[in-house]
C-alpha cells in the first residue's frame, strides 16, 4: 500500500462523511503499526494542533474540552466521535511506545490566534535571545486581535456572506486566467 512512501496522503470526497472518518482512522493504523510512520496531519491551524498534540504525545488537557474548543467555525466538522477516537487510538498508542511517539501535525493557515504568536516570541526570547528584540519588533500589529474562530466564519458556527452570492465555478475560473 505504501511501499517506501516517506509521505502518505489521505482524502475524503466530502467532509463530514462518518464512513470517509472511519476508514481514514483504520488507513491510519496500518501505516502506523506496520511501516513505523509517526506523523498525522490534518486541516487544522497550528494553535489547534499544539494542543491537540500535547494531548496526544502527553496526555495533556481533556480531549473532549480541546475537541469542543479548537473544532469551531469551518473546523466543525472534525468535532465527531469518529475522530476523537482517532485521536484517543493515537494517543493509546503513545502510550505503548513513549519513546517513538505519534505527532499530530497541522496544515492548514486558518486562525492563528494572538496565544500563538505569544508562544512563538517567547520562544525565540527564551532560545535566541540576541533576537527576540528585533523579532517583537517585526511581530508587532501581526498578531490577531481575536474575535475571529477561522479565516472563513465571523462567529463559531456562523459562515459570513460572499457579496452577490458565492462566485460560480466559471466565473472563479475566468477572473483567474486575467
Amino acid at each position: 500500500m505504501v511501499r517506501g512512501a516517506d509521505v502518505v496522503g489521505l482524502g475524503e470526497a466530502t467532509h463530514g462523511s462518518r464512513d470517509f472518518f472511519r476508514m481514514k482512522h483504520r488507513v491510519l493504523r496500518y501505516p502506523v503499526e506496520e511501516k513505523g510512520f509517526r506523523s498525522f496531519a490534518l486541516e487544522l491551524p497550528w494553535r489547534s494542533v499544539v494542543r491537540l498534540n500535547e494531548y496526544v504525545v502527553d496526555g495533556k488537557g481533556d480531549l473532549k474540552a480541546i475537541a469542543h474548543e479548537e473544532f469551531q467555525g469551518s473546523y466543525r466538522i472534525w468535532n465527531n466521535q469518529d475522530y476523537l477516537d482517532l485521536i484517543e487510538w493515537m494517543h493509546a498508542c503513545n502510550l505503548r511506545h513513549p519513546h517513538d511517539p505519534v505527532q499530530f501535525v497541522g496544515d492548514d493557515m486558518g486562525y492563528a490566534g494572538p496565544e500563538s504568536y505569544e508562544r512563538v516570541t517567547d520562544y525565540v526570547a527564551r532560545r535566541y535571545p540576541q533576537w527576540s528584540d528585533r523579532y517583537t519588533e517585526l511581530y508587532r500589529g501581526r498578531a490577531p486581535t481575536g474575535g475571529l474562530t477561522c479565516g472563513w466564519c465571523s462567529t463559531p458556527g456562523r459562515s459570513i456572506r460572499w457579496p452577490g452570492g458565492w462566485p460560480s465555478t466559471s466565473r472563479t475560473r475566468t477572473r483567474w486566467r486575467r
